[in-house]
């Protein structure tokens, strides 16, 4: 099945953000959990695009100086959301297009809200650092700063695939 206009979600915002930010506390992170959900949500559940996040945990592999890995998974699902047949080259360029458009504002109302874009600053903590990684893990504050980014992200997702079905 292929994506695009049309799509509508199985879960509620509210039980996509809830199921997400579970997820990520039962140690799937930020970008695995964020993809999970939102493919299962829009009928695009597939075990190899999943896969396709894993490495979105503290930015890319815990180089926080990367995006935030939940953004960065809100970016592969627009992608998903909109595949067509790349032989349709007219489909395929509106497709590429849409995609790269909900990517693009998606990012701008990310850096707003938080002020950037990369895990580091969202978060506020270094995880190379060992006794920083250690105080940000027994604060608790990780927990309530991803779920923030993960339930912001989520929000906005549904928000624009919503406005697609307004077309």
């Amino acid at each position: 099945m292929y994506g695009g206009l049309g799509m509508k979600a199985k879960l509620s915002v509210e039980e996509a953000q809830d199921k997400a930010v579970k997820s990520m506390f039962r140690g799937n992170h930020c970008g695995p959990s964020t993809l999970k959900v939102l493919c299962q949500s829009y009928n695009l559940d597939n075990e190899d695009f999943l896969w396709a996040g894993i490495n979105f945990m503290g930015g890319i592999a815990m180089r926080q100086q990367a995006p935030c890995g939940a953004l960065s998974a809100a970016a592969i699902f627009f992608g998903l959301s909109h595949r067509c047949p790349m032989d349709d080259k007219e489909k395929a360029q509106k497709a590429i297009e849409k995609s790269r458009e909900q990517a693009a504002r998606l990012v701008d109302l990310f850096n707003e809200k938080f002020g950037s874009i990369t895990c580091r600053d969202v978060i506020g903590y270094d995880f190379t650092e060992r006794e920083k990684n250690r105080e940000l893990i027994e604060s608790g504050k990780w927990k309530e700063r991803c779920a923030g980014s993960v339930n912001f992200v989520i929000k906005k997702v549904y928000e624009m695939m919503e406005k697609d079905d307004n077309l």
